[in-house]
């Protein structure tokens, strides 16, 4: 994120041909912009806004919510992040029973074990990796549409 780049967008129409001054954070990522001083030359093309869905029986039906109401819709969702909760902390108690076993109970472990052990994860992370990238790409558009999607239904059904 650059600080005034979107800023500096607002307001435009479709058309327009404007410039932007910014200056590029001292926590970007690309060492060479870092605190510099940069002029964006803007040609917008199209402007949209978006439109979000009406909150209609069909609309939440198709989320999974059988009689279809907006009360039913919130429950699935509060249902959903309750879930997502209880699992989160599981997972946290998990792992912090299992460091207090580990930091109670040291074992001297071989490097041999320790190289294998490495290596091992290696080629799964690769593997992970490179399936993950092309699953991605693959459905970048579609996905991302979805998701921005989802995000705005639970944002409009929040705030009614």
């Amino acid at each position: 994120m650059i600080p005034g780049f979107e800023d500096g967008i607002k307001g435009h129409k479709a058309g327009e041909e404007f410039t932007i001054d910014v200056t590029f954070p001292e926590e970007y990522h690309a060492e060479n912009l870092k605190g510099k001083a940069a002029k964006f030359v803007i040609n917008l093309k199209k402007v949209e806004e978006r439109e979000l869905p009406e909150l209609t029986e069909e609309f939440i039906k198709r989320f999974g919510v059988e009689d279809g109401s907006v009360a039913g819709l919130r429950a699935e969702v509060r249902k959903n992040m309750e879930r997502e909760l209880k699992g989160a902390v599981r997972n946290r108690v998990k792992s912090q029973a299992i460091e207090g076993l580990v930091k109670a109970n040291e074992i001297d472990v071989p490097a041999a074990l320790i190289d294998s052990e490495i290596d091992v994860l290696l080629v799964r992370l690769l593997s992970v990796s490179a399936a993950t990238r092309n699953r991605l790409w693959n459905c970048r558009a579609s996905c991302s549409k979805s998701r921005l999607n989802v995000a705005s239904l639970l944002v409009c059904c929040w705030a009614k």
